[in-house]
């Protein structure tokens, strides 16, 4: 075309392949794992043009090796918060514009209401023992935010258990060393609750809750970056 029609970085090139044979079954069982935050991979054999899946793909990428066409496929990231105040209600709102699948469960009955007002579903927590129906991922994020620190132990212990990439939870390094030692009185394992990250954040003795939120949803993206949970 004599029309620049898509304007491309310097020195780049693109390869478009149009699959007109893909099955309605392959379609069916890929949307599926998507369904089930199942990481897969869409092989097309450039010369028969039938398509397979491949399941448990981690790193995203595409590529072309002999003769195959390979598209990977991860579940969007997500994230958990778990807490009360402002600060939880700037973390869903910056991550819902990441596009990130949040959800939120708060005991703050007017962080409720501000919350289903700008179109979230939170759960309501009566206690810190409540039972939360989330289902961890490697592509899943946990953050905690609670004034009140005693709520942090009891669900930290059932989240840890899910293998999240990330857990980490707002507080000083006094409150950081408090709710270690508390995890360990849960009979947390040290492995484990060293994966719990604190202080969080990027940005160092962060104060506004918009901050937070900015400097906590830097370091979960980097860390999904480092892992390679990025497309």
């Amino acid at each position: 075309s004599k029309y620049l029609d898509i304007r491309l970085p310097c020195g780049s090139g693109l390869d478009i392949y149009f699959d007109q044979a893909l099955g309605n079954e392959v379609l069916e069982t890929a949307l599926d794992l998507q369904d089930a935050r199942r990481p897969f991979a869409l092989t097309t054999n450039l010369q028969s043009g039938s398509t397979t899946i491949t399941k448990h793909q981690r790193q995203p990428q595409v590529s072309t090796v002999q003769g195959k066409f390979e598209r990977q496929y991860l579940p969007p990231l997500r994230l958990l918060i778990a807490g009360t105040g402002p600060t939880v209600y700037y973390l869903a709102s910056v991550a819902r514009s990441l596009d990130v699948d949040v959800e939120i469960a708060t005991p703050d009955k007017v962080l409720q209401g501000k919350l289903q007002r700008s179109g979230f579903l939170p759960t309501d927590l009566a206690s810190p023992r409540d039972k939360i129906e989330w289902n961890c991922d490697p592509f899943t994020a946990v953050i905690l935010a609670f004034h009140n620190h005693g709520w942090e132990p009891p669900l930290l212990k059932r989240l840890l258990s899910q293998n999240p990439f990330y857990v980490g939870a707002i507080g000083s390094r006094k409150t950081h060393a408090r709710r270690l030692a508390e995890l360990e009185a849960l009979g947390v394992p040290e492995k484990t609750r060293s994966q719990v990250r604190g202080p969080v954040g990027l940005i160092g003795s962060s104060r506004s809750p918009t901050e937070i939120a900015l400097s906590v949803l830097a370091e979960i993206v980097a860390k999904a970056r480092e892992r390679g949970m990025l497309c």
